[in-house]
């Protein structure tokens, strides 16, 4: 796990646990909310 979560670009512009949430609201940005 803690492999993924360095590796996660994800991270880089937003909340893992955010994309988890909503794979779509990655796309749209983090200014979406």
């Amino acid at each position: 796990d803690n492999l993924n979560q360095a590796v996660k670009p994800d991270k880089c512009h937003k909340d893992p646990e955010r994309i988890e949430t909503d794979p779509s609201e990655q796309f749209s940005g983090p200014f979406v909310t």
